[in-house]
């Protein structure tokens, strides 16, 4: 215990020193970006722009009522938390929110790269924890994100919390990895961390699997009679409001909603959660008229304590894993429940998850950096030892070796493959950053990697010169994740420090020409100046319907693209053109619509009859 407290201050500088390198490299991101206003930032980034939206109406509503129901609310709602402490003192601007929720999600990284450590340092010792902070500290998607207005560290962070926790389980005297045996404690602990990962975004639900399987390795004789008794006591005493809770969600037309949303076109046949939300629907109408009957058997008098049988502790035990992850994904996202939002944000994201570009197994690719992609996720170095990590655990496991974390670093090895296997199957292009959750896991596995090779080299080099070899094989490593690491985050072009010039350009004609009511559907990453609020940034038909704009701006590009996904999608069976086909069709060709002044990249379009300011109005020409 003396010696492990000595090396605190050796931990703590090792990490002080990652930690220093990824706040001195945000540093610009928080000074010196275009950040003054909305209107500035949605020119080069409109998911910072719709998150400060989200949080500017979060903070004007009661108890930070926030409509976003994209992500678990964890993220806005501590960033708003500490938004209303600074407007006690301070003028809450636009750019003040965005400093808060950019910093927020550098303490999130920052937390991150901590929790590798410490997992690190816990399980594998101490080089591998130097080791797996430094690769973590370097991932230049990591990094990048850390400076970015998004949840994704802070679900990061709780992923590593969840193994963690888990792996902690099976570590004598809670548990045993040996004999399967899992400490309760921690495995609500792992359960509590996996529903914030889910309160944070969404992919915490992939731990369901490792959770469900951790609780019935826990030993019916550690749940003392006294944990019993008083589990039953909630039990009852949530059992008849969560029936009537259950039968109202049952009673819902979900037929009718589903039915809407093929209608709209907003989600697809076939779609994966329809089947799930009718399951849902009779999971409601079985488990409902249960607790009912449990609420009206204790209001007759049975007393549910004397149930303290090995069937009756399991089912304890399993109710209280998945509870621990129910309660802390809604006390971190309190709000997705509101109007059914969370329900009805499911039945969209279904629909749309596959559309577009089907990516495949590109995106290994691109995690891996293989096939012209950049290594921005990981140096090939880390990911070779990555996979050798794996197949020595993979090898340790079929000797029935599962000591030292091994168990909670295969859970980690089955997420990945299964998050991979989701973006492979699944997932269309969205983003290149869309696979940040499996960063950690598989540095954690190259730290493994490294830390059995000493044992791998025995047969020819003596056990001194195996640790030094692995010690210079790991600076090696280390040096080229921090070189190649670096080098990609150098040319990073996010931060924008002033307009573009065509933007500008843009900007000057509106204030110019256009009279401040007009109604504006700009197209996105283009300039609208403040003064004007009765505008939409998007495209499409239905927005064309629904704005009923005066003043439409399209780009020649996002016209290429569009027209190019519409010659594949013509290829398919039961072709129906697109509602961004339909938007170009109108804007472009008919003649209620009249082409104006091109500006850049940018053609202003403008309804037939439409008055532009005195001194502007010069004929529009089609």
């Amino acid at each position: 215990m003396q010696k492990r407290f000595r090396a605190v201050p050796a931990d703590l500088a090792c990490l002080g020193l990652i930690l220093c390198w990824v706040v001195a490299f945000s540093y610009p991101y928080f000074f010196y970006s275009l950040t003054n206003n909305t209107r500035e930032i949605q020119t080069y980034n409109l998911d910072t722009m719709v998150m400060l939206k989200a949080m500017k109406g979060g903070l004007a509503s009661p108890w930070f009522h926030i409509r976003m129901p994209d992500y678990g609310h964890f993220y806005f709602n501590v960033a708003m938390v500490i938004a209303k402490a600074y407007g006690w003192f301070f003028p809450l601007s636009e750019r003040a929110i965005v400093f808060i929720l950019r910093t927020v999600s550098l303490i999130g990284g920052c937390a991150l790269i901590a929790m590798v450590f410490v997992f690190a340092r816990r399980f594998l010792g101490p080089l591998a924890a130097v080791f797996a902070a430094a690769m973590t500290g370097f991932s230049p998607v990591l990094v990048e994100y850390s400076n970015q207005v998004k949840p994704d560290t802070w679900q990061a962070f709780f992923l590593v919390l969840s193994f963690y926790g888990l792996a902690h389980a099976f570590e004598p005297p809670a548990g045993d990895a040996r004999r399967w045996h899992a400490g309760f404690a921690w495995v609500i602990a792992a359960s509590a961390a996996a529903g914030a990962a889910f309160g944070s975004k969404y992919q915490g639900v992939f731990l369901a699997p490792y959770l469900i399987f951790a609780a019935f390795c826990v030993p019916v004789a550690g749940i003392s009679d006294r944990y019993l008794v008083r589990a039953w006591r909630v039990a009852v005493a949530t059992a008849l409001p969560l029936g009537i809770a259950l039968l109202l969600l049952a009673r819902l037309h979900h037929e009718r909603i589903i039915a809407f949303m093929l209608l709209t076109d907003r989600v697809r046949p076939g779609s994966f959660l329809l089947p799930a939300i009718k399951g849902l629907r009779i999971g409601a109408l079985v488990l409902g008229p249960l607790l009912l009957a449990m609420a009206g058997a204790h209001l007759l008098g049975f007393d549910f304590g004397k149930l303290r049988g090995a069937l009756a502790r399991r089912v304890m035990i399993l109710l209280s894993v998945g509870l621990a992850f129910v309660v802390t994904f809604f006390l971190t996202s309190p709000w997705v429940f509101s109007h059914l939002e969370f329900f009805r944000e499911l039945y969209l994201r279904s629909g749309t998850v596959g559309e577009g570009e089907h990516f495949g197994l590109r995106w290994l690719a691109m995690v891996f950096g293989l096939s012209g992609f950049r290594t921005d996720f990981l140096f090939y170095s880390t990911s070779i030892l990555a996979l050798l990590g794996s197949i020595f655990l993979l090898a340790d496991f079929a000797r029935g070796r599962r000591d030292g974390a091994r168990l909670g670093l295969l859970f980690m090895l089955a997420f990945v493959l299964i998050f991979l296997g989701l973006l492979v199957t699944t997932v269309n292009w969205v983003i290149s950053n869309y696979a940040i959750p499996v960063v950690a896991p598989l540095v954690l596995l190259a730290a493994f990697g490294l830390t059995r090779l000493p044992t791998a080299l025995t047969p020819w080099l003596s056990p001194a010169r195996a640790k030094i070899a692995v010690a210079v094989l790991a600076a090696l490593a280390i040096a080229a994740q921090i070189w190649d690491g670096a080098s990609l985050l150098l040319q990073y072009p996010t931060l924008v420090v002033a307009l573009s010039d065509e933007n500008r350009l843009l900007g000057d004609w509106f204030s110019r020409c256009v009279p401040v009511g007009t109604r504006i559907l700009a197209v996105p990453y283009s300039y609208v100046p403040p003064p004007f609020d009765n505008y939409v940034m998007a495209e499409g038909y239905w927005y064309l319907d629904w704005v009923k704009p005066q003043i439409v701006t399209t780009e020649a590009r996002r016209i290429a693209q569009a027209a190019q996904e519409e010659r594949r999608l013509a290829s398919l069976p039961n072709y129906t053109r697109s509602d961004l086909a339909r938007f170009y069709d109108v804007v472009l060709r008919s003649p209620q619509w009249v082409a104006g002044p091109k500006i850049g990249s940018f053609q202003i379009h403008m309804q037939r009859g439409f008055m532009l300011n005195p001194a502007c109005q010069a004929p529009a020409h089609r």
